[in-house]
């Protein structure tokens, strides 16, 4: 059975986990993709009143 996981990666590197509409900071992205997470899709946010550019990825793990 195939796993879904939207996550927010910033400039700098930092990563969080969206699920169920809670956010929860993660390690990073390269750890999410050494446990099996691959990505699926990403979508670009550009830098808005003074924020880091960030980007949206959903990844998949089967």
């Amino acid at each position: 059975m195939k796993e879904f996981l939207y996550v927010i990666v910033d400039f700098q590197g930092k990563c969080w986990a969206v699920r169920e509409g809670e956010v929860e900071r993660l390690p990073g992205l390269p750890s999410l993709l050494n446990a099996g997470w691959r990505p699926i899709r990403e979508t670009p946010f550009p830098q808005s009143d003074g924020s880091d550019p960030c980007i949206l990825i959903l990844l998949e793990r089967v």
